[in-house]
């Protein structure tokens, strides 16, 4: 049986764990981010400045099919994912990019 004590140690605990997983997480998300931005900026010709997570690949940088296939095939070599053609239809803006390669990509890309 667990004392007050012990429960508020086991507690901060539990919290620091959550705390350090979200951040990893966030590094993670800031690190794929930061690469798919340099392969846009290489591909499409876009100024870094305009590459953000709202961003849209048609709206914003004007990319049409051939641009994003190619894109896409730059993310699939830098993170070795693959993105199927089902995924590819949703991927309209930054955000998704990320976010796919951040559930996709191995922790091995990460160090």
């Amino acid at each position: 049986m667990f004392d007050l004590e012990s429960k508020i140690t086991y507690n901060t605990l539990e919290l620091n764990y959550e705390n350090d997983t979200e951040e990893l997480s966030v590094d993670k998300k800031q690190i794929v981010f930061e690469k798919i931005k340099e392969i846009i900026v290489q591909e499409l010709g876009v100024k870094p400045e305009k590459v953000l997570m709202e961003a849209g690949l048609a709206d914003d940088f004007g990319a049409d099919s051939l641009d994003a296939l190619e894109l896409f095939n730059q993310i699939e070599s830098e993170f070795l994912v693959s993105i199927s053609d089902e995924a590819a239809t949703k991927m309209n803006d930054v955000s998704d990019l990320v976010n796919y390669v951040v559930d996709h990509v191995s922790d091995k890309y990460f160090g």
